[in-house]
């Protein structure tokens, strides 16, 4: 990949994966989808985990995964929640 990361898999034995229903995206979203990954290359080192500022709040092991909680802050200015739109 562009940045030295790999895509692995776990073995089908011990991962499953469903798709939960979700509405289809309008077309405006496919374009804006299309832009994000046009540009990534140039956003790559700026926008993302690499930049991310966070406290960490717990860690619980469990069998499968492990789950990591973390408080990233309030959202930017001009952020829309899609979660509140889509009702």
């Amino acid at each position: 990949m562009h940045v030295g990361l790999r895509i692995t898999r776990p073995q089908a034995s011990i991962a499953r994966y469903k798709m939960i229903k979700h509405p289809k995206r309008k077309p405006s979203d496919w374009r804006k989808r299309a832009k994000l990954l046009y540009t990534v290359t140039r956003r790559i080192q700026y926008d993302g985990l690499n930049s991310l500022t966070y406290r960490l709040v717990q860690i619980r092991d469990r069998p499968l995964y492990t789950h990591i909680l973390a408080e990233i802050g309030k959202p930017p200015r001009g952020f829309r929640d899609n979660k509140s739109s889509a009702s």
